[in-house]
């Protein structure tokens, strides 16, 4: 009985805390907001930003008028910003979430939060911004703003319609090879690429947590280490150790967990367009929780878990293993991880020489199953290749098609040698066209090189002894090229539904110099999406067919016999077909 009465009083003095600290967080927000529906056109304040170092600085600020219902739920302030040369830079990309404070006369003696920075218009002639309602922002504490997706939900093209400000990513190593390669893909989330130094001097964690008040620049981290990329912004509002910023999405993604990291401004570049920040990030110095509509919203202290990649290249002039770490969302690791890659790659190798490159993959999930995904390029755009490729690669991990795995690590392995080592086969020829079970094959091959250079290979193929007696499909091919051919075949194989057939299909893709000789008999098979019964006993295959199973059943026109590698130094292209017949 006694202790049913402690429990009781515990769960009493639980409820009493929590109905104080909700009255305390209303009577703070009573105290110094203003809500929406009080504000008025004319009515004037100041704003908060940091334009140089950590120096927070003041602008002026008058309100336009306030829009109603531009979302379910959501106004938006217009106001004038002047003061700080706002007249001639407009309203800066890295003033996110830059608060805005106004006067309310005899009513209040000091400024009240009117809300946040957050949007303008494109090729404006006038510093106009438009400043998200800080009882807005307060909501996402709560938990109650829109946007509750999981996975990156919002385009921000800047053109010259209403959006978000662009969010400045600073990125180590930016050159102009990199910003080609993913300026595109950053611009569709309203991200601007720019060139920073890897971090700012400052690393002492209490000395940066002094600094985070309303208008400092704030960030998120996206990847740390040898490679360095965090977008900034401004402190909105602080609670504690609790921060709200922003006032738009980073980019959307709901209930995350990615590192907060300080800034260093170093100065601002005018632009036609949108003018910018140049900053530096510091050491992280906290968690983001929540990404939604309305901003951003983290705590001060411990910091998440990044996933660790390591990146080994050997060239002429590289010899060297380089690591970093990205922030672990299952959206942003397929950009993110390319990204990071490369950055180094762009940083260490020659952009126009002729190499060949060598490169593996290889992802640990959850810290057990192991993938290994090979490629082979030659040519021109090599990064540009092992960048889509990868981000390809790693998006089909997280697919929603099974369980999202946890991504515990990723190791690349890249060798460049000089020269384009490229190889076509011209002509195929084999040395019979009727064989029987057990017989060597022997194919003579003419192949040309990058340059018109015809050189003659043979291979040799041994026909299983359990080969029936008809006729016989040889597909000599590249890996690549013969995996196209089987997506066609039987389509099932190239949809698994299981960790397992996915780990087959990577590891499948890509061996651009391994050719291979497969052999297909006439025999009808199923497939039971990535799982294939080749040539069954018809009674069996009618059975299936007809058993109304769950998973979707396919037929096939062929079945496969065998397969045979072979190797080459050089990415193979050109496929053949030869046709055999098989007496027992």
């Amino acid at each position: 009985m006694g202790r049913v009465i402690e429990d009781l009083r515990l769960k009493r003095r639980k409820i009493i805390l929590l109905l104080l600290s909700l009255l305390l967080f209303c009577l703070a927000r009573a105290a110094d907001v203003i809500q929406v529906d009080n504000i008025r056109p004319g009515m004037k304040g100041f704003g908060l930003t940091v334009f140089s170092g950590h120096k927070i600085e003041r602008f002026e600020v008058e309100v336009l008028d306030v829009m109603h219902k531009i979302a379910p739920k959501c106004d938006l302030i217009l106001c004038r910003l002047s003061g700080a040369n706002l007249e001639k830079t407009g309203v800066i990309a890295g003033m996110s979430g830059s608060p805005i404070y106004l006067e309310v006369g005899a009513t209040h003696a000091s400024p009240l939060l009117a809300g946040a920075v957050a949007y303008a218009w494109g090729f404006s002639k006038e510093p106009i911004a438009g400043v998200t309602p800080i009882n807005e922002m307060l909501e996402i504490w709560q938990e109650k703003r829109p946007g509750t997706n999981s996975g990156i939900g919002l385009e921000k093209n800047r053109s010259t319609a209403f959006s978000p400000l662009p969010i400045p990513v600073a990125l180590s190593g930016f050159t102009p090879g990199l910003a080609d390669l993913i300026e595109p893909i950053m611009s569709k989330y309203g991200l601007v690429p720019i060139a920073a130094s890897g971090r700012a001097r400052e690393t002492d964690s209490a000395g940066l947590d002094s600094l985070l008040i309303p208008g400092a620049a704030i960030g998120v981290g996206l990847i740390d280490g040898d490679v360095r990329m965090s977008g900034i912004g401004t402190l909105t509002y602080r609670q504690g150790q609790k921060i709200l910023a922003f006032g738009h999405p980073m980019l959307q993604a709901g209930s995350v967990k990615m590192p907060l990291v300080g800034g260093v401004i170093h100065s601002i570049l005018p632009s036609l367009s949108v003018s910018f920040k140049f900053f530096s990030p510091t050491i992280p110095i906290g968690t983001l929780t929540q990404d939604r509509l309305t901003g951003i919203a983290g705590t001060i202290g411990p910091v998440p878990e990044m996933t660790p990649v390591e990146v080994a290249i050997n060239s002429r002039c590289t010899e060297d293993t380089y690591h970093f770490r990205v922030a672990k969302h299952p959206t942003l690791l397929p950009i993110l991880i390319p990204v990071g890659l490369s950055d180094i790659i762009f940083s260490t190798e020659g952009k126009l020489e002729d190499m060949t490159l060598s490169s593996q993959m290889g992802i640990t999930l959850d810290d057990t199953e192991n993938i290994t995904v090979h490629h082979v390029y030659t040519g021109e755009g090599l990064a540009s290749r092992l960048f889509h490729n990868t981000s390809d690669e790693l998006n089909a991990l997280f697919e929603k098609r099974f369980p999202t795995p946890k991504l515990t690590r990723v190791v690349f392995k890249l060798k460049y040698v000089p020269g384009r080592k490229k190889l076509r086969i011209i002509s195929a020829r084999p040395d019979r066209l009727v064989a029987k079970p057990g017989d060597t094959i022997t194919v003579a091959m003419v192949l040309e090189d990058y340059a018109g250079k015809k050189t003659d290979r043979i291979i040799k193929t041994v026909l299983p002894k359990t080969t029936p007696a008809g006729r016989l499909t040889l597909v000599i091919s590249p890996w690549d090229s013969l995996q196209q051919r089987e997506a066609l075949r039987a389509p099932g194989v190239a949809s698994p539904n299981t960790m397992k057939g996915l780990k087959k299909l990577l590891e499948n893709t890509g061996r651009e110099n391994e050719l291979v000789v497969a052999g297909f008999i006439p025999k009808p098979g199923i497939t039971m999406r990535d799982k294939e019964l080749p040539a069954p006993p018809p009674s069996l295959r009618s059975t299936i067919m007809a058993s109304g199973s769950t998973e979707p059943v396919l037929a096939t026109n062929e079945s496969p016999l065998f397969e045979q590698s072979f190797y080459f130094d050089a990415v193979i292209s050109g496929t053949y077909e030869l046709r055999l017949e098989v007496h027992r």
